[in-house]
């Protein structure tokens, strides 16, 4: 296809061969032919072929609309021999292979992939060809059946001319000096020249043109595709006048299929290789001449000369016949001298090629297909391989005597070189770059092209590679752009400039400092960057060059019009004739502006390091000396600022010393400083004491770092000191009054808690464990309240001072607070002589004291601990059990001292559970009201009840009073307890009236504790209850005791007033246990008296005197009109005696125990079906 040339004689490349070769082909056609079925197309009997309908003579239209002319012909006889039927679509012949592309027909007629063989002639409306006017590209669109024919190109001449060259050779023709006649651009014309260089040509616009000046004489000869020029001489009338005077191969025609249609492919070859060439050229001859037409006057033209016809026949045809035979012949002579001169001709230029092969710079190396064909390999190959004589036929494909790889370092093997590519696969490789390396090492870089060579049939017949060797290349190419990467992409700025002052290179650097394109820079005038530069100092500067290298500072614009100060360094430069300035640069802006910072920042540490309240000292780690030193830091460690600059950085001057706070020496044989320049290390916030003789001593706080370069190498140490004497005096002054009371200066509880733990820590593992006493004044509020607080001040710091002088040596004395102190003795030998240390030195507190000129005396009580346990690892646990053995001491009655044992901790934890689970109840509802009655002593009738506390606990009970009410009143919990005890009571009591008729005549007795009584919500609290409740206040009695009335007799009076307001009874509860004032129960509106149950319990044994003194409460209520009622009776004999007295109401065991809301309940029915009051003998 398009690896052939366009020209050849037939048969020139074969030689000797051809005959035997296209035997071989015809028997293999046939046996293809024979092996394959018939040619089908789709899946039936019936070819579809796409024919140009404006091709004449090769494809045309008829009159009648159906396909004609050589090519359609050519199809209905490879269908009748294949026993096809044909189908034709006919097209514009820009359109007809669009047909086979979209599958509307199965093969295209014919086309030349060797392109057009004549242009068309202006306004004409198609080429006279058998396909489009443009083949670019289709050899890869479609595939490609074998050649169906060549089209063959003629050389023509009137039949005189033809007489004249009829005997002549291609010489002959040559030297004629004839002008050939061809049409312009065609192939012919470009054949001729080479063939036949002798011979002059005359161009024409087209074939029709061509032919026209043929026949007017105005060419002798005109060289034009055989058939296509005789049916246009055919037309011209008398195409006997003109002869065919030579005959080349021309254009081939070959169908396209589908690209995908490979079967169809095989079989439309067997089929063309089967046609025989003598029918092929019997449809050459039919068509070469034009169609024939009848005119208006032909049939009767035709009538008269048919008898005419008729007898000259004979004739005409015997003529004819003669005259073929000798066309025949003069054809055939022809063709012989046209063959021999073009052998002759091909054997020249294979020499010519050997030639050109031998001397070609460049490596050239052919391999045939054929084995027994030697490859050809010329002497410059030989020497880029670095071989000594052509290989062997497969040697190199098999075992190249090289390793080869590609530019990214891929390895590839013999069989993938591009020679062999070409000739085995018919690849062809433009532009390829090997590495090949040698077996000595050696390493060379080849350029390679390679094609494949093929016969006319497509076959590769051989493959040829043109390489050259392009290490040097390579490496000068490496070493350019290792060269211009180094100038385009280093730091440093680079300037070529003309003598004229203007810029034949610059680097990127110089681009990105100025801020332009480095495209705008080449060729622009130097001065329009450095205004400095016009061509006058250019001028200058060349002439200073020239006597050597010159530097300089410029000032240059940039194109934001900012200025920017570079350094130049400038030499002279000559390329032949010539002369450059070459100059290196570099931008110092920032170098400059950083110096002026640097001065400017030398001044500001410079008076910075004067200013300073700070010592500031800086080492040089070159010299190992101090550097330089303020006067800050001379003051501070006695000495001139110039006497530390020049020191050893480790050195200490005789009169120096540093000292921590234990006189330790700090850093012997170093500073801080000398430690951050040779170890690197820093010194941060170390305080140390200094000592110089004769003068004060100060303390420092020292920091010290390494300072380091860039490096990280360290290169200076600076020291500072801050003198912090006066914070130090200060920080000492805190830390006492922090740890110490103002008052008596004696350690407080936070360093009471501190001196306790150190004493307990340092007493494990020894046999004498330290001793603490918890000492609290007795009723030191009274001092307070009656003398005054300042009396009270000095009575502490009396005490505070007799407790320390009586351990004096011995132990140590803490104010704890208060009126607290804490005793601390360590270093006894026994137990014994700790407590009998610790006695003193409180009998020594009790003495008489004279304060404020008067004579005090006060009491203490004192809880000791005197061997801590070893689990008393916490002071606080050591002082708790002190504080609870002090308290003991209270509760036994003051002035006392009580040694701690385990079994207080105990009752303290029993107390907290009990508390805990007070609290929880109260929230909870645990607590209930039980109720005993009251009946009355004349006729045991029930007047009343009197509500009593009891706990459900689910984790302890049914809990009696006296295990919680003691604590509830010291606790406070009472509050709480009384108020739920009362709602209860009034709730249960108020339902109960309404189903028993008995209890509506019954009253209800309450009892309140002090606390609560004191409660300034106590009146609304019980107008509250009596309100959600419902109980007539009438009913209501609340009992009070002595002590809760005489605490504040005035404000128990008005408490008292205000509840009598209310309608509620009251009672004075546990009477003559207390310290009454008759004055004020004279005063006091109470209606009921209780004796005690201690007196009514002592009654059947008591002496005369007791009994008097229950007489005494009898007649005492009876004068004041008060009801006496007495509680805790349980035998008949106490109620036989209270009677005889006169008491009116008695409650007790004897009677009844206090009884459920339910068992109240039960009661009062049973006495309302008895209708009658119970006995003390009927209870139950």
């Amino acid at each position: 296809m398009g690896a052939l040339p366009l020209l050849r004689p037939e048969g020139a490349a074969e030689g000797g061969a051809f005959s035997s070769r296209r035997l071989a082909a015809l028997l293999l056609a046939l046996i293809l032919l024979w092996a394959a079925p018939p040619v089908q197309a789709r899946d039936n009997a019936v070819l579809v072929v796409a024919c140009p309908e404006d091709a004449a003579p090769y494809s045309y239209r008829d009159a009648d609309g159906r396909a004609a002319g050589l090519l359609p012909d050519f199809w209905r006889l490879f269908a009748e021999r294949g026993g096809l039927d044909v189908e034709f679509r006919l097209a514009p012949a820009s359109e007809a292979l669009a047909l086979v592309e979209q599958g509307q027909a199965d093969i295209h007629a014919g086309l030349s992939l060797d392109g057009p063989l004549y242009p068309p002639a202006q306004g004409a409306a198609a080429p006279e060809e058998p396909g489009a006017s443009d083949v670019s590209g289709l050899e890869e669109r479609f595939a490609w059946t074998r050649p169906l024919m060549d089209l063959g190109l003629g050389l023509f001449a009137l039949e005189e001319t033809a007489a004249t060259l009829a005997e002549a050779g291609n010489s002959r023709l040559e030297l004629s000096g004839l002008e050939v006649g061809v049409v312009r651009g065609d192939a012919v014309s470009g054949y001729l020249a080479t063939a036949f260089p002798g011979l002059r040509r005359r161009e024409h616009p087209d074939l029709p043109t061509l032919a026209a000046a043929l026949a007017l004489g105005q060419v002798r000869l005109a060289a034009a595709p055989v058939m296509a020029f005789r049916r246009r001489l055919e037309s011209l009338g008398k195409p006997e006048r003109f002869a065919l005077v030579r005959r080349f191969p021309g254009a081939a025609l070959r169908a396209a299929l589908r690209k995908d249609d490979q079967r169809l492919l095989a079989r439309v070859n067997a089929g063309l290789a089967a046609l025989p060439a003598e029918d092929i050229l019997l449809l050459e001859t039919k068509n070469a001449r034009g169609p024939w037409r009848l005119p208006p006057w032909g049939i009767p033209a035709a009538l008269c000369v048919l008898a005419l016809g008729g007898s000259l026949l004979v004739l005409a045809r015997a003529r004819r016949i003669r005259r073929q035979a000798e066309a025949r012949s003069r054809e055939t002579d022809l063709l012989r001298d046209s063959l021999l001169a073009e052998m002759a001709r091909h054997r020249k230029t294979q020499d010519l090629l050997a030639s050109a092969i031998d001397q070609s710079p460049s490596g050239i190396a052919i391999v045939y297909a054929d084995p027994a064909t030697p490859s050809v390999v010329n002497g410059q190959a030989l020497g880029i391989l670095k071989l000594d004589a052509v290989p062997p036929h497969g040697s190199i494909r098999s075992n190249p005597p090289w390793r080869a790889y590609t530019p990214m370092g891929r390895h590839v093997p013999g069989s993938e070189l591009p020679l062999f590519l070409a000739l085995d696969k018919g690849e062809v490789t433009q532009g390829a770059e090997y590495r090949f390396v040698f077996p000595d090492g050696e390493e060379r870089w080849v350029l390679a092209n390679a094609a494949p060579v093929r016969d006319a049939q497509g076959r590769v017949l051989a493959g040829v590679c043109v390489f050259q060797d392009v290490t040097a290349t390579r490496q000068a190419e490496r070493d350019l752009a290792r060269f211009k990467f180094f100038l385009d992409a280093g730091v440093e700025e680079v300037y070529l400039m003309r003598p004229g002052g203007t810029l034949a290179y610059v680097n990127e650097a110089v681009a990105r400092s100025l801020g332009y394109a480095r495209q705008e820079l080449l060729d622009m005038p130097f001065g329009d960057i450095d205004p400095g530069y016009g061509p006058e100092g250019v001028y200058r500067l060349l002439h200073q060059v020239r006597q050597g290298p010159h530097s300089f500072e410029t000032e240059q614009m940039a194109r934001d019009r900012r200025r920017v100060l570079k350094e130049i360094k400038a030499f002279y430069m000559r390329f032949g004739e010539d002369e450059y300035i070459c100059a290196f640069g570099r931008d110092i802006t920032e170098k400059r502006r950083l110096e002026r910072d640097l001065e400017s920042t030398s001044a500001l540490f410079a008076a910075s390091l004067e200013q300073a309240p700070w010592g500031i000292i800086i080492g040089d780690a070159a010299t190992g000396c101090v550097s330089i030193a303020n006067d800050a830091a001379g003051r501070m460690l006695g000495v001139q600022a110039e006497t530390l600059v020049g020191m050893a950085v480790d050195g200490h001057l005789p009169c120096w010393l540093f000292l921590d706070e234990n006189d330790n020496t700090v850093m012997p044989g170093q500073t801080p400083l000398s430690r951050a320049l040779a170890c690197g290390e820093s010194t941060r916030d170390l305080e140390v004491r200094f000592l110089l003789n004769g003068g004060p001593e100060r303390a420092l706080l020292v920091n010290a770092s390494p300072v380091r370069n860039a490096e990280g190498r360290v290169i200076a140490a600076i020291l500072v000191m801050a003198d912090i004497t006066a914070r130090k005096r200060m920080e000492r002054q805190l830390s006492f009054k922090a740890l110490h009371d103002p008052l008596t200066g004696l350690p407080n509880r936070a360093r009471c808690l501190e001196l306790v733990r150190e004493a307990v820590r340092r007493s494990q593992g020894q046999r004498r464990p330290p001793a603490v006493a918890f000492v609290d004044l007795d009723r030191f509020k009274m001092v307070n309240d009656s003398l005054g607080h300042s009396v009270g001040d000095l009575v502490l710091v009396e005490a505070a001072r007799r407790l320390a002088a009586a351990l004096e040596g011995q132990g140590r004395v803490c104010r704890f607070g208060g009126d607290e102190f804490v005793l601390l003795v360590e270093g006894a030998h026994s137990r014994d002589e700790a407590e009998e240390l610790l006695r003193l030195a409180v009998e020594e507190l009790c003495l008489p004291m004279r304060v404020g000129g008067r004579e005090l005396r006060l009491t203490a009580s004192a809880g000791i601990v005197l061997e801590p346990e070893e689990d008393d690892e916490e002071a606080e646990s050591v002082l708790q059990k002190a504080d609870l053995a002090m308290h003991r001491a209270k509760e036994s009655g003051r002035d006392r001292m009580r040694l701690f044992h385990p079994g207080m901790l105990l009752r303290a934890q029993e107390l907290m559970a009990l508390d805990a689970d007070m609290r929880r109840g109260l929230e909870q509802g645990e607590f209930v009201a039980c109720y005993q009655p009251i009946v009355s002593v004349s006729d045991g009738s029930i007047l009343g009840v009197e509500a009593l506390a009891r706990w459900r606990s689910p984790t302890r009970g049914l809990v009696g009073p006296k295990h919680f009410i003691p604590h509830a009143e010291e606790s406070g919990l009472i509050v709480s307890l009384g108020g739920q005890v009362l709602r209860l009571a009034c709730r249960e009591m108020a339902a109960l009236r309404r189903r028993s008729p008995a209890a509506r005549r019954m009253f209800l007795s309450v009892n309140l504790s002090a606390r609560q009584f004191a409660q300034p919500d106590l009146v609304g609290t019980v107008s509250q209850v009596l309100r959600e409740s419902g109980l007539p206040s009438s009913l209501l009695k609340l009992e009070l005791t002595e002590s809760a009335l005489m605490g504040d007799p005035e404000a128990a009076l008005a408490a008292m007033r205000r509840l009598k307001a209310l309608g509620v009874s009251l009672a004075i509860d546990d009477f003559g246990t207390g310290y009454s004032s008759l004055s004020y129960l004279q005063r006091f509106p109470v209606d009921v008296l209780k004796i005690d149950r201690a007196f009514v319990r002592d009654l059947p044994c008591a002496d005369a005197d007791g009994r008097a003194l229950v007489g005494a409460i009898s007649a005492l209520a009876e004068s004041l009109r008060l009801t006496l009622v007495a509680e805790g009776v349980e035998t008949g004999e106490q109620l036989e005696i209270l009677a005889a007295i006169g008491c009116e109401a008695v409650q007790g065991y004897l009677f009844h125990p206090p009884l459920s809301g339910p068992e109240l309940e039960a009661l009062l029915s049973l006495q309302d079906d008895a209708r009658q009051p119970l006995s003390a003998a009927a209870r139950p």
